[in-house]
C-alpha cells in the first residue's frame, strides 16, 4: 500500500489538483485516469508475452529498463538492465533491439545499428527491426546501407509507415534520381497525408520543375529569335552581285 501511494494515481491526482485550475480539474483528472487504465491494459498482454517468452525474471528486466529509459531518462542502468537480460537470454531479438535503441538516445549510432543487426539474426522477418536499422545507418550517414534496409522494409510491409518512404526519397534525391524520389515521397504522403516534411519536400520539387520550364522555354524563344535574325541578314535566296 505504501508503494503504491507513492506511484499511482494518488501522485498525479495531487499534482493535477494543485496545477489545474478549478473548472478543468475534472477533465484532466478524466484524461489521466483514461489514459492510465489504457497504459494498464495495454502492458498486460505485452508483459503476458514476455513472461511466456523470457521468463518472468528477464521480462522484470525488460520493464525495469523501459522505465528508466522513458520515466527517469537513465540511459546507463537501463543499458545495464538490458545487457544482464541479453546474457541470460542472448538470443531474444526484443532484447538486442531494446540495447539499440538505448544506444541510438546515447547518440552511439555506430553502436545502435550493430546491435540491431544481432535482434535481427534471431528474427530477420521483422520490418520494425529492419526500420530501426535503416534509422541508425542513416543517422551515422551511411545512407547506401540505409537505402538496402529501408528497401527491406517495404518489402516486408510496404505500409509500414511514412518515415520509411520519407527517407528513401530523400536518398534518392541524393542520388540524383529525381523523379524516384519524387515517388517515394508521394508513397509517403499517401500515407501521412498531413506529413509537413514530405509536403514541403514536393512542393520544393514543384518549384524547381516550374524554374526549369520556365528556363527552357525562355532560352527556346532566345534561339527561335536567333535563328530568325539569321535568316533575315542570309536570306536562302540571295545572290551574290558581281
Amino acid at each position: 500500500g505504501a508503494a503504491q501511494a507513492g506511484t499511482t494515481y494518488a501522485v498525479i491526482y495531487g499534482v493535477i489538483g494543485r496545477q489545474i485550475p478549478a473548472e478543468r480539474r475534472s477533465w484532466a483528472m478524466g484524461v489521466a485516469a483514461a489514459a492510465g487504465s489504457f497504459g494498464q491494459f495495454l502492458m498486460v498482454p505485452i508483459e503476458g508475452q514476455l513472461i511466456a517468452q523470457l521468463g518472468w525474471h528477464t521480462a522484470l528486466l525488460v520493464l525495469a529498463a523501459l522505465v528508466l529509459l522513458v520515466g527517469a531518462g537513465d540511459l546507463v542502468r537501463a543499458g545495464a538492465l538490458l545487457e544482464e537480460g541479453i546474457s541470460v537470454h542472448p538470443h531474444a531479438a526484443l532484447l538486442h533491439n531494446n540495447l539499440a535503441v538505448v544506444y541510438e538516445r546515447r547518440g552511439s549510432y555506430e553502436l545502435a545499428a550493430r546491435t540491431v543487426e544481432h535482434a535481427l539474426l534471431e528474427d530477420a522477418n521483422d520490418a520494425h527491426l529492419h526500420k530501426n536499422l535503416g534509422d541508425y545507418l542513416y543517422r551515422a550517414q551511411r545512407y547506401d546501407e540505409a537505402f538496402d534496409a529501408f528497401t527491406r522494409v517495404v518489402r516486408l510491409d510496404a505500409a509500414h509507415g511514412a518515415d520509411v518512404h520519407l527517407k528513401l526519397g530523400n536518398i534518392l534525391y541524393r542520388r540524383g534520381r529525381v523523379s524516384d524520389a519524387q515517388l517515394a515521397w508521394e508513397r509517403a504522403q499517401s500515407l501521412a497525408p498531413g506529413n509537413q516534411i514530405v509536403r514541403a519536400n514536393l512542393e520544393a520539387l514543384g518549384r524547381a520543375a516550374q524554374r526549369a520550364e520556365a528556363l527552357k522555354a525562355k532560352y527556346t524563344f532566345k534561339a527561335e529569335m536567333d535563328d530568325e535574325a539569321k535568316r533575315h541578314m542570309f536570306p536562302q535566296n540571295a545572290r551574290l552581285v558581281a
